[in-house]
């Protein structure tokens, strides 16, 4: 990544509100590109050199209180330097972040789990950056894999054409014609501008719940970025292997269009679909109406009909759908329901409740699908 891309990284990682870690040999620019994106937005920026601070810099020192019965009392009294103003946006930048000490470490991991440091809690508009140098002659300290997990990870690197364009820009509006020399003999062998040593960040990046939640929020924010930036940092979450692969995949129907359309407008996709396509649509389908507490009777019909082409092509994943859709419908009436119970006194009972009565009234006129829902709502009790 180059520093033009690493300022499209700093404001989408932001606007997702994704904590970002950038990684880097040392003198890169990688702090003087986070302050500059500060600089360009007009935003606060705060830096700290996790390689020279301790925890109380963060969490502030102790004083002694009492209580209204005397009693004594400990509280932290936050750092004047960190942000309070609660309408405010910035940067918060911990540089040499695995340079830093354990307690240091630590309360940084509150900071980005919780926005907070003991008492002190961190402005919404205030994003965490972190900056972290490759093992280049001095100590480093290991990340777990949990502090790991709550990062997204991109890597600035020098010895290459993007990195030179920008950096050869940039040094001759700051010297003018003394930086020719330099340009033209470094232009000769790229590698020369930083250290040939063949460092990664190795880091073991695993996908996890909550940094596929990152994922899909990172492409809610990407409109309007390069779609290499979206790329690397998607690769900074979940590793590059699993991102290609996550891009490359193609789904041919969405949930949206078999609740909305129904199953005979995507009839024939349906068929050519193979069955690990299949059975990831069903699960988007139930996700999809989960999330939609009130369909409209068409809908409902459009997810009844595919139940039931479900039936003749794949009865297990049958069985998931009409267990996680119609179970999550039915509520405390499914037992009752697959124990025979008059559907009319269900119903009766569901009088008040519109989308409940949608689905008993339309599963009622399905015979095959109504049988199969109370056998499987039976053996799940």
């Amino acid at each position: 990544m180059t520093p033009t891309e690493l300022k499209q990284a700093i404001r989408l990682s932001k606007k997702a509100k994704i904590p970002l870690m950038i990684w880097g040999h040392h003198g890169v620019a990688k702090s003087s590109v986070v302050r500059q994106v500060a600089e360009e937005d007009g935003i606060g920026f705060i830096d700290f050199r996790c390689s020279q601070i301790e925890a109380t810099d963060l969490r502030g020192w102790p004083s002694r209180i009492e209580d209204q019965d005397g009693c004594g009392m400990t509280v932290y009294n936050p750092p004047a330097e960190l942000p309070r103003d609660p309408e405010g946006e910035g940067l918060f930048f911990l540089d040499e972040l695995n340079r830093a000490d354990d307690p240091v470490i630590q309360a940084v991991f509150q900071l980005i789990t919780e926005r907070r440091i003991g008492p002190y809690r961190l402005p919404e508009g205030w994003h965490v950056v972190s900056a972290c140098n490759f093992t280049e002659g001095y100590h480093v300290n290991d990340f777990c894999s949990a502090f790991v997990g709550r990062f997204c990870h991109v890597e600035v690197q020098a010895a290459n054409e993007g990195f030179f364009s920008d950096w050869s820009t940039y040094i001759t509006q700051r010297h003018g014609d003394v930086a020719a020399k330099a340009i033209q003999f470094i232009a000769q062998d790229m590698s020369n501008i930083s250290s040939k040593k063949k460092i990664g960040m190795d880091l073991e990046i695993e996908p996890s719940p909550r940094l596929w939640d990152a994922v899909i929020r990172l492409e809610k924010a990407a409109d309007g970025f390069d779609k290499n930036i979206t790329r690397e940092m998607r690769s900074g979450l979940i590793g590059t292997a699993l991102s290609l692969a996550y891009e490359r995949a193609t789904f041919e129907i969405t949930p949206k269009e078999i609740v909305e359309g129904g199953v005979d407008s995507v009839k024939a996709k349906l068929t050519k679909a193979t069955r690990d396509q299949r059975s990831a649509l069903a699960w988007g389908v139930c996700a999809f109406v989960k999330a939609k507490p009130k369909l409209k009777e068409a809908q409902v019909n459009n997810v009844l009909d595919l139940m039931d082409w479900y039936l003749d092509s794949d009865q297990d994943i049958a069985i998931v759908i009409i267990s996680q859709i119609l179970r999550e419908y039915m509520g405390k009436h499914a037992v009752a329901f697959a124990c025979n119970k008059a559907l009319a006194e269900l119903l009766g009972e569901e009088k008040n409740n519109h989308t409940d009565t949608l689905w008993y009234r339309n599963l009622a006129k399905r015979k095959r699908l109504y049988e199969k829902t109370k056998q499987i709502l039976a053996s799940e009790g």
